[in-house]
């Protein structure tokens, strides 16, 4: 007879079919009964010893004659150590097993945790092998129950009870879970309630627009506010206590004392560009961004002339960084450009004498009159200063200012600068103004994608394929001729335009993607994400390392205490990484892999050349991963484009995408949802890419995930199909799948559904009314935020639209990607000042994701052990 692998409290045969028995030994030693330390006092010691023996014998003797049975026969005492360990190692055993028989086993286990219990206990692995078990959740529901009924007798101990609402609690059923609180109210009555103990803690939540009475203590957190140190705020990298005070305290000031909040950001104002430190005053001027509606005149005053002053240094350092000083400059005018019209504002960009400026900054700005934009011209031409020149350029693109006829002349020379710097602008100045004479003039110009840097002049070859793009729109040029001059980026946009630009496109693309099928040993590199190219009218989708979480508590440390050279040294190794990676597809010739192809083109092609598609397909699905990771993106267009005439190629391609991580994430939106996951949700009516969208949600690990991949199907305005997944899983009746499907609806955009549906839960407790709490927490949240930006929209005052904005910023999540253009037409205030908190708002959303990636439902994400290939059905 083989030889049996006793695993002490488990006996776990392997002879037997790998079942597992359960016989729990529990510890007679009193000692883990507690967690301590020696006090260093041996008569202590012994005296605690001493009373821990006497509690441990008390609720022996305490134990009913059928609970005496039940120990004699399941139990045996043994030495405590390694058992907690070893408790871990069977139940990780029993996952994805049935359970029903194993039972009475872990019936013992409870017993003897109630009678004698370890700090080290495996109890959260215990929860969730039960909670989440996907193999007889029902039979093991009834079998708890009946092992239980001895245990809930009349004559039962507290200490039977405890261990009977310790296996009904585990189940995940709400029924089991009431019955299990009862239980511990009677046998821990007097057991103390946690509460927060801070007198400046706000017990009516601000942000809620139904609570209209303020907390009680709302004087307390008045006074705290009028007697904060400024000096204090905003000093450095890190918060400071007073920094913590005031972040927790304005909310409910924002709503309920809004004068006072007021009064503390302006004194904060007033100290904050007085400060002589570099560090301190850069982080001011970042605080002082989103109350930008809210500063005093003289405070803007000061700005304009801070951030209009000649550059206090180099835009960058020696080490690649952007220079404090040059980000003082660059924030204190985007505080301040919302209180100037648009020529005052380019006058300021003019004064400061650089070239450079934020893109957030340019974004902001407004347009300035034709006989502004001309004079500027006229200035920076006869002082033959380049960088004025140029921040012109810069300033007439974004601002969307109209051009005159004179502009325009003078920026023909511009198209055909031997100044890259400067060409790049001009092209773009041309794109955007879609002017027939100005985009004639650069076609003379003879300008070819294939003449610039690949690498180093994407920004040029983005916006030279953007005016071939328009000059075809416009007659301007043949499709084919521009399909042969323009950047593979703008390649998808070319395809839509005719059978011939297809046509074009698709020649070219086929030479290019055969190349890049038979790249071979492509380098590791940091993973990169890169906004997918959607409207030919967009910016350069900008690239933008990932910060991958730290390895181990040491890293983890050395991080949080490096500086910001330390932070750029970082950086400048994983972009060199990358380079190493764009340098090799370059020497292949297959910069496919590199550049983004818009669906619009996909489906283009695959309508006018469905075997050309095919045999795209069928080389994905063959390609090695290595490839196919670089190839992530076509792929993923590609599925998107074939799945209305090709469902199960479709799947196989979407199953494939799932499956691989990308080299360079292609992401969609400020919650950077993944794009395979928008294109498999828009491709959800189809029966195959349905069941890959459900089971998708179904192996989402946290509810960050679980979060993204509803906002991915809102974007893809699935809904319907999210409503159907939440229905079926629900009709499971298992607690699990019942608790991912409430944390769908919480995650959804407000609709009738979500809200009955999260009702129906309302009264539930335990482990569903937990995720009914984290699901309703999110849902309600997202309702506020609608609200509070129908306010915004519709404020009067700066005063009023700064109040509403910070209640606003305090709940927003991603969602507000769906419903942005929504909540009433904007006024004139929020036009002005929308802006200035877009960094809290995208601050915000991100502060969202890494809060909901270390929860499940909630609570405590399991071990993947206990949710290993579970799906939904």
């Amino acid at each position: 007879m083989p030889r049996k692998a006793d695993f002490s409290c488990f006996g776990y045969h392997p002879d037997l079919e790998s079942r597992l028995t359960f016989q729990e030994k529990w510890v007679l030693a009193p000692e883990v009964g507690t967690f301590r330390h020696s006090s260093g006092d041996p008569a202590k010691d012994a005296a605690e010893s001493e009373r821990l023996k006497q509690e441990l014998e008390t609720r022996r003797s305490a134990l009913s004659e059928a609970e005496r049975e039940f120990i004699g026969k399941q139990l045996k005492e043994d030495s405590r150590k390694g058992l907690p360990q070893l408790h871990s190692y069977a139940l990780e055993l029993m996952a994805g097993k049935p359970l029903a028989p194993a039972i009475p086993a872990l019936m013992g286990w409870a017993v003897a945790s109630a009678l004698n219990p370890d700090f080290d206990r495996p109890d959260k692995h215990f929860r969730h092998l039960m909670r989440f078990n996907a193999v007889d959740w029902l039979p093991m529901r009834d079998a708890v129950r009946t092992a239980c009924e001895p245990f809930l007798a009349t004559e039962a101990s507290n200490t039977g009870k405890r261990a009977a609402a310790t296996m009904l609690s585990a189940t995940g059923d709400p029924d089991d879970a009431a019955q299990a609180h009862a239980i511990f109210g009677t046998i821990t009555p007097d057991r103390p309630r946690f509460s927060l103990n801070d007198p400046l803690y706000s017990a009516v939540d601000p942000c809620d627009p139904t609570a209209t009475q303020a907390p009680e203590n709302i004087g307390a957190i008045v006074t705290a506010s009028r007697n904060a140190n400024v000096a204090e705020l905003s000093t450095g990298l890190g918060m400071t206590p007073q920094d913590h005070q005031v972040t927790r305290s304005m909310p409910a000031l924002a709503r309920f004392e809004p004068a006072t909040a007021v009064e503390l950001r302006h004194k904060f104002a007033r100290q904050a560009l007085d400060r002589a430190n570099v560090l301190s005053l850069r982080q001011a001027m970042m605080a002082l961004l989103k109350d930008s509606a809210i500063l005093e005149p003289e405070i803007v005053t000061r700005l304009v002339s801070i951030g209009s002053s000649p550059p206090a240094s180099e835009f960058l350092t020696d080490k690649g960084g952007v220079r404090d000083e040059w980000l003082v400059q660059q924030y204190a005018l985007r505080a301040a450009f919302p209180h100037r019209s648009g020529d005052e504002q380019l006058r300021a960009l003019e004064a400061g004498g650089g070239n450079e400026a934020l893109l957030d900054l340019l974004e902001a700005t407004s347009p300035a009159s034709e006989t502004e934009i001309d004079a500027a011209l006229d200035r920076a031409l006869t002082s033959r200063d380049n960088n004025r020149l140029a921040m012109v350029v810069n300033f007439a693109q974004f601002s969307k200012s109209s051009l005159s006829n004179a502009a325009k002349s003078r920026l023909i020379p511009l198209l055909s600068s031997p100044d890259g710097g400067m060409r790049m602008r001009a092209l773009a100045l041309a794109a955007r103004s879609r002017d027939p004479v100005l985009l004639k003039q650069f076609l003379a110009t003879g300008w070819d994608a294939a003449n610039c840097d690949a690498k180093n002049g994407h920004r040029e070859i983005w916006y030279g394929s953007r005016c071939l793009l328009v000059a075809a729109e416009l007659g301007l040029i043949g499709a084919a001729e521009a399909v042969g001059r323009m950047g593979p980026n703008f390649y998808g946009f070319a395809a839509q335009l005719s059978d011939e630009g297809a046509k074009s496109v698709a020649d070219r693309v086929d030479v290019a993607f055969h190349r890049a099928i038979g790249v071979n040993d492509i380098p590791e590199f940091p993973l990169v994400q890169q906004p997918v190219t959607a409207i030919e009218g967009q910016e350069p989708p900008l690239l933008s390392l990932v910060d991958q979480p730290a390895r181990d508590m040491q890293q983890a440390f050395e991080r949080l205490g490096e500086d910001d050279d330390a932070f750029q040294q970082r950086q400048k190794r994983s972009w060199k990484a990358f380079d190493r990676f764009v340098d090799h597809v370059t020497l292949a010739d297959a910069r496919i892999i590199l550049d983004d192809f818009s669906w619009g083109g996909f489906d283009a092609i695959v309508a006018r050349m469905p075997s050309l598609a095919e045999s795209w397909k069928q080389a994905l699905l063959v390609a090695g991963e290595g490839v196919f990771r670089a190839m992530h993106a076509f792929a993923t267009g590609l599925a998107r484009a074939i799945a209305p005439s090709d469902p199960a190629g479709a799947a196989e391609l979407f199953a494939r995408t799932a499956s691989l991580r990308p080299f360079v994430n292609r992401v969609i939106g400020v919650s950077s949802i993944p794009a395979e996951a928008v294109a498999a949700w828009s491709r959800a009516s189809i029966t195959e890419v349905r069941k890959l969208c459900f089971a998708r949600l179904d192996a989402a690990a946290n509810d960050s995930l679980i979060a993204s991949e509803v906002l991915a199907a809102h974007e893809a305005g699935a809904q319907a199909f999210i409503q159907q997944y939440v229905d079926e899983r629900l009709a499971i009746q298992e607690p699990a799948k019942t608790a991912r499907a409430l944390l769908v609806c919480g995650f959804s955009d407000l609709n009738e559904h979500a809200t009955r549906t999260l009702q129906r839960f309302e009264a539930c407790e335990g482990f569903v009314g937990q995720a009914y709490g984290a699901a309703t927490y999110a849902y309600h949240r997202n309702a506020w935020a609608r609200h509070w930006y129908g306010m915004m929209k519709s404020a009067t005052s700066p005063e009023e639209f700064w109040s509403c904005a910070v209640l606003f910023a305090k709940i927003v999540d991603g969602r507000f990607d769906l419903w942005h253009a929504e909540c009433g037409s904007p006024g004139e205030v929020f036009a002005r000042f929308m802006t200035t908190i877009d960094d809290s708002v995208n601050s915000r959303i991100k502060k969202w994701q890494s809060e909901r990636q270390s929860k499940l439902f909630g609570g405590d994400i399991p071990d993947p052990i206990f949710t290993f290939g579970q799906s939904g059905s």
